[in-house]
């Protein structure tokens, strides 16, 4: 099958987000793409760009926009019935967070989230998850456990529901609603789909927040209320988005860099030989894993807003966009022997945590959580190796992981 895509000739499909085969090895297709046609438009209307440089340069453009609702892709999704449009509309628009807002609104929510992810604070909540992540080890009680379920899941939650004062004992709720909004992301997800991932997540911040003013803490949950009451949020909704997006966006991503790192140096033994002889070696491999194995490859669609050249792509205003993270992450162009997962790599400009003013948020707390996890992983069970039962990915594209991934503990 043949469609019509960012050359003039007709070419291949080159990539299907609803292909399950993407699932357990994207990387060849994303290698085809940026070699074929690295700025491809779909026949759906979206462009998806796969090289490094067409990535970074993405990333600057004033032209782009991330606000969901200016998209293309996000008005054909919307109903051909008008009063249903109009409520798809106000609910989309009413979910907005920092993630999904431009600069000047952007740099207002940001600046009051920036106060809890200070080199200062990040840094003094190092022995906080030193603890944590020591509990966890002390708790395997099989010499068979799920890395993922067991471990990579438990640490980033343990340590957001401690930032922004959540009850430990509703991890479990927690982990269902963040599995259902990580779905929500894939670029195949409907409105109404991504719609109703946000209003479950929406709920369980609003009884988060009704027991926060009732009983006030020293957490980041409390200053936004403080926000909130005091005028620096803008009101009810801008408090539940963000509340909502801080709660998800370490735990989801995290727990995927923290798996896929134990899979990748169980399945590179001398890699995890160098980072054995020298344990300081864990600052450059959690950067290679990013790179190498991100666990997010890409971003959902956001919008150009202003006529643009990205590449040999002509852009128009409204067009949909997607830098694809883990192919440009590959790129031969940018990286030496980029398909060699090599925990010493020196010069690794990957590009897994965005650019610009849009760059992660929570990239240095995500930095020191996956570095502890994994040193103390292997530190206290230095045979550590994967079992026999096949490893499970994650039913998500966008972000990249497992969900079981089975270790035997003294392999």
């Amino acid at each position: 099958m043949v469609f019509f895509g960012a050359m003039v000739e007709p070419i291949e499909l080159l990539f299907d987000p609803r292909d399950p085969n993407l699932l357990q090895d994207p990387y060849p297709a994303y290698r085809r793409m940026r070699e074929q046609a690295p700025c491809w438009k779909s026949p759906d209307g979206i462009w998806y760009f796969t090289r490094y440089r067409d990535c970074f340069d993405l990333f600057r453009s004033p032209a782009l926009s991330y606000d969901v609702t200016n998209s293309a892709s996000f008005q054909q999704k919307l109903s051909t019935d008008v009063d249903e449009r109009a409520r798809q509309v106000e609910a989309s628009q009413r979910d907005r967070s920092l993630l999904e807002t431009d600069p000047p609104e952007h740099t207002r929510l940001r600046s009051l989230v920036n106060r809890a992810f200070t080199a200062r604070s990040i840094e003094s909540s190092r022995p906080t998850i030193e603890s944590m992540v020591g509990r966890l080890l002390e708790s395997f009680d099989s010499s068979v456990v799920d890395v993922v379920s067991q471990f990579a899941l438990l640490v980033p939650i343990l340590v957001i529901c401690d930032m922004l004062g959540v009850p430990v004992e509703e991890r479990s709720q927690f982990i269902e609603i963040g599995n259902v909004v990580a779905r929500s992301v894939d670029p195949d997800i409907s409105i109404d789909d991504r719609l109703a991932a946000m209003q479950q997540l929406r709920d369980y911040i609003v009884g988060l927040l009704e027991v926060r003013r009732r009983t006030p803490g020293d957490d980041l949950m409390t200053r936004l209320i403080d926000a909130t009451e005091d005028g620096r949020l803008a009101n009810e909704n801008e408090l539940i988005a963000n509340a909502g997006v801080l709660l998800l966006a370490g735990f989801e991503t995290t727990t995927n860099l923290i798996g896929n790192a134990v899979y990748q140096l169980l399945r590179h033994p001398d890699q995890l030989e160098v980072l054995r002889q020298d344990g300081t070696a864990i600052l450059t491999t959690i950067e290679e894993v990013l790179r190498f194995d991100p666990p997010v490859h890409m971003m959902r669609p956001r919008t150009i807003v202003a006529d643009t050249q990205i590449g040999d792509a002509e852009l128009h205003s409204g067009d949909p966009v997607v830098p694809v993270l883990a192919a440009a992450n590959r790129d031969p162009e940018e990286f030496e022997d980029p398909e060699t997962f090599d925990v010493g790599r020196a010069v690794n400009r990957h590009l897994t945590f965005g650019l610009g003013h849009h760059l992660c948020i929570g990239a240095s707390l995500a930095r020191m959580e996956g570095q502890i996890a994994v040193s103390s992983l292997f530190e206290r069970f230095p045979s550590l190796a994967l079992a026999d039962e096949e490893p499970e990915p994650r039913p998500n594209l966008s972000l990249r992981g497992f969900a079981r991934l089975p270790v035997v503990l003294n392999g």
